[in-house]
């Protein structure tokens, strides 16, 4: 019969060390799970490896660990976009609207543009109305109805701006200025776009300005060229922004005007005849 040989085996190890390697199996595999979940900014970790080797006498005098520059702060979500995303956007809306044109052929007839009102379309006077008309001619239906279709696509408010040159009105014209004929050309424009292409009237708006906003200043304003450019209707889809707080200006500009005017009206006497009607 063999012999046993007796195991040199070392001693096992204590029970609470057992448990102890649970624990730690345990606290690793949940701090797994919060780095998985978790979201990084790039900015933040390169802080925090500036400010640690710096803290530990890694970096050298004049050295930095990150060698891009820190990019800006983002914004917070309840302040408006930049200005250069909004540019971004009205472009790429304009494109759109250019190949919605170009689609559709009329692409020489409406130009489309962005300005700092908003996104504009311009039509010629002559392409909507006769001259020194303000009834919109039959061939111009088509126009207005794909200018309709812009429209409905956003939510903005809408000015209808007429424009005039600077012509002498005809005698037997119904226009006494070129104010009038302006202001009736876009009312015009307005009403066609609510009556006929059902757009929302509460979000339509027109102004008249004559032939005092030229396009093409740098022209001879009597000049052919100058005149067919001007003579236009624009139509600017505005874009959203906050009502200009104007009550500073009106104090400065109206300080000596009291708050108070009732009191300062005196009363007129009254006659002896307006007190007493029977008197002689």
């Amino acid at each position: 019969m063999a012999k046993k040989h007796k195991c040199d085996c070392p001693p096992p190890a204590p029970a609470w060390l057992t448990t102890f390697s649970d624990l730690m199996s345990l606290l690793m595999t949940f701090f797994v799970m919060l780095v998985a979940f978790a979201t990084f900014e790039d900015a933040k970790i390169k802080e925090a490896l500036v400010s640690l080797n710096g803290a530990f006498g890694i970096l050298r005098p004049g050295q930095h660990a990150v060698s891009q520059p820190t990019p800006p702060m983002q914004q917070p979500p309840d302040q408006p976009p930049k200005k250069g995303k909004e540019d971004e956007e009205l472009k790429r809306r304009v494109a759109r609207i250019q190949a919605q044109l170009i689609r559709s052929g009329l692409d020489r007839t409406i130009g489309s543009k962005v300005t700092k009102d908003g996104i504009v379309l311009v039509a010629l006077s002559p392409v909507l109305f006769d001259a020194g008309s303000a009834e919109i001619k039959a061939e111009a239906y088509e126009a207005l109805s794909l200018i309709a279709g812009i429209i409905g696509e956003y939510e903005n408010d809408v000015r209808i701006e007429g424009h005039t040159n600077d012509a002498t009105m005809e005698a037997e014209s119904p226009y006494e200025s070129s104010w009038d004929l302006s202001g009736a050309r876009a009312l015009a424009v307005l009403s066609y776009l609510v009556e006929k292409q059902s757009v929302k009237p509460e979000k339509l708006s027109y102004m008249g300005y004559g032939h005092y906003r030229p396009k093409k200043e740098g022209l001879q304003r009597t000049s052919l060229e100058a005149r067919s450019v001007n003579d236009r209707i624009e139509i600017k889809l505005l874009t959203e922004s906050e009502p200009e707080d104007i009550s500073s200006h009106l104090l400065t500009e109206h300080r000596d005007i009291p708050r108070d005017t009732e009191t300062m009206v005196e009363e007129p006497e009254e006659s002896p005849r307006e007190r007493n009607p029977r008197a002689p």
